[in-house]
């Protein structure tokens, strides 16, 4: 058995778990516990690990099949299961947040919901730690639709939301906590600029979502890509998407990483939003992820076309298919 720790008594999700290795992860008791403990909790934060790449890979496949990352830039050399991201000016956008400057900011999100298969999770770790800043924040839909009330429950249940790749945060339409101004681009994110209309069509995704190994509803719910909810009048759409932006990413309810270099965490993408804090410029960070492939789909495609997860899947035990 894998001993584990509660997070925080003030959080329904997180567990910690310390000195985990490869020895322990070939155990299939083991395995299932772990995969359990990430059903009930979410995210799974790992300590006093002695880290490696090898470790960080095996021990995402505990839980799922893994996917390539369509960013083929970011793929770590020797390693197609791990993509790298940075603080470098040039590759990174650079983004004004309330007055303050900083390298690799991204809004409250979860990972690829501009997709009906979006992925079902991650394990990520800092390779090269900031002196300061850099810090990842997670939240929880569960606790966010146990927040809602009953005539708010009531009226979301059966609806969708449309979500679209939006690869510029003054794209965004809805809920801006903070004024965001980009200063610079980065060579990433102007590349992706030509690819939403024809790679990634618009999807559709309920609101309301059942985690299918615990029975619980959560809102399954993104601001960053949501465009429109299905079936309403614009302006009720819109008002209806800024009151849920605003419940799901209370601060109240988060949680704030602020990491060690021999950490790793892995979240559920299906149940937490997460946010990049980013770093201020001149500061050297590198962070790096695995993806894990989620077992179906939990929306549908609105149009035709566009770059399928399946196209990029790893071999469940091999590193075979990494390029496109």
């Amino acid at each position: 058995m894998i001993a584990f720790e509660r997070l925080s008594d003030e959080l329904s999700y997180g567990a910690v778990i310390r000195g985990i290795t490869l020895d322990d992860i070939a155990s299939e008791e083991n395995r299932e516990q772990l995969r359990k403990l990430w059903f009930e909790y979410g995210l799974l934060l790992f300590r006093d690990t002695d880290v490696t790449d090898e470790l960080h890979v095996e021990l995402s496949r505990v839980f799922g099949r893994l996917e390539g990352h369509f960013l083929k830039d970011r793929i770590v050399d020797g390693h197609p299961e791990l993509v790298a991201f940075g603080s470098d000016p040039v590759k990174e956008q650079t983004i004004d947040v309330g007055g303050r400057v900083l390298i690799g900011y991204i809004p409250w999100h979860t990972d690829f919901r501009w997709m009906a298969h979006p992925n079902h999770g991650g394990i990520l770790r800092v390779h090269k730690l900031p002196k300061k800043g850099g810090a990842t924040g997670f939240t929880c839909m569960i606790d966010a639709y146990n927040r809602l009330d009953d005539n708010l429950k009531k009226r979301i249940e059966g609806l969708e939301a449309v979500c679209k790749m939006i690869p510029d945060e003054r794209m965004i339409r809805f809920f801006k906590r903070e004024k965001l101004t980009v200063l610079n681009e980065g060579t990433s994110m102007e590349a992706l600029q030509a690819r939403p209309a024809t790679d990634f069509p618009a999807v559709a995704h309920p609101l309301v979502r059942v985690q299918p190994e615990t029975g619980r509803k959560m809102l399954y719910f993104t601001p960053h890509n949501a465009v429109s909810i299905l079936g309403l009048e614009p302006d009720e759409s819109d008002a209806l998407i800024e009151e849920l932006s605003w419940v799901i990413t209370d601060p109240a309810y988060a949680y704030y990483h602020d990491w060690k270099v021999d950490d790793l965490v892995l979240w559920d993408n299906l149940r937490m939003l997460h946010t990049a804090s980013g770093v201020e410029p001149g500061e050297e960070r590198e962070v790096r992820r695995t993806t894990i492939a989620a077992p179906e789909p939990t929306g549908r495609t609105l149009e035709e076309g566009g770059w399928k997860w399946e196209d990029n899947r790893f071999d469940s035990q091999t590193a075979a298919g990494a390029s496109a």
